[in-house]
């Protein structure tokens, strides 16, 4: 359990999927601005959070909160991608526009 767990960490924190992530953006028509306040405002609140999960932890167990954590996000993942549900952020910067 602790190889896999040691090996998820390690996979998560590489970070491969960031260059893509940047290219989507990018044919989204955000600006390279407009992807560096996303991408800002995602650290921040992933530094924010990183306190009170690591209390969580402490108080629960770092076991019950990953379950809790993947639970929540296995939720999350299938409802965010739907269109109706867009975040307001995403809203701000206009529309998607189509390819011809």
């Amino acid at each position: 359990m602790l190889a896999r767990f040691s090996l998820y960490g390690f996979l998560k924190n590489q970070r491969y999927y960031e260059p893509f992530m940047i290219l989507l953006f990018l044919e989204r028509g955000f600006s390279f601005t407009q992807i560096g306040i996303l991408v800002a405002f995602r650290e921040i609140w992933i530094n924010l959070f990183e306190v009170p999960s690591g209390a969580l932890a402490d108080m629960y167990g770092r076991r019950r909160c990953m379950i809790l954590t993947f639970s929540v996000l296995s939720e999350y993942m299938p409802i965010s991608s739907l269109p109706c549900f867009s975040s307001p952020s995403a809203r701000h910067f206009g529309p998607v526009p189509t390819r011809p």
